[in-house]
């Protein structure tokens, strides 16, 4: 090794050996914000006391209809598959889209109105 590689090296080793500097934080100004009251931004089309029209924002009946047909498929191939549970199964009837929507609704009632246990739905 040279003698500057090796100076350079002694001088990279002080460097790190030394305290840091004391660091300042840069100067901060909060974002203003003007205070407004809460409304909501819904579409035009549909009014805000309307929870079917709310729900069917998030959940179109294409989507409704797409659940209620993948879901009655997946049942018949499960159906289809011989396992050792199969003879315990309960028979399956096609469900529909109102029997969806009667699901997700239970699920949405269950997960606002908390009870300790199932058997208090």
């Amino acid at each position: 090794m040279s003698q500057n590689q090796s100076q350079s090296i002694s001088e990279s080793l002080l460097r790190l050996k030394k305290p840091p500097e004391p660091w300042a934080p840069p100067n901060f100004e909060p974002l203003y914000v003007e205070q407004r009251e809460a409304e909501p931004s819904l579409p035009q089309l549909i009014q805000s006391n309307d929870p079917l029209a709310i729900f069917k924002l998030f959940y179109s009946d294409t989507i409704i209809q797409q659940i209620t047909q993948y879901t009655n498929e997946y049942a018949l191939i499960l159906k289809t598959m011989h396992t050792p549970k199969q003879r315990h199964r309960r028979p399956w009837y096609p469900i529909t889209t109102e029997e969806i929507h009667a699901f997700i609704g239970i699920y949405i009632y269950m997960g606002v109105n908390r009870q300790p246990t199932i058997s208090e739905y």
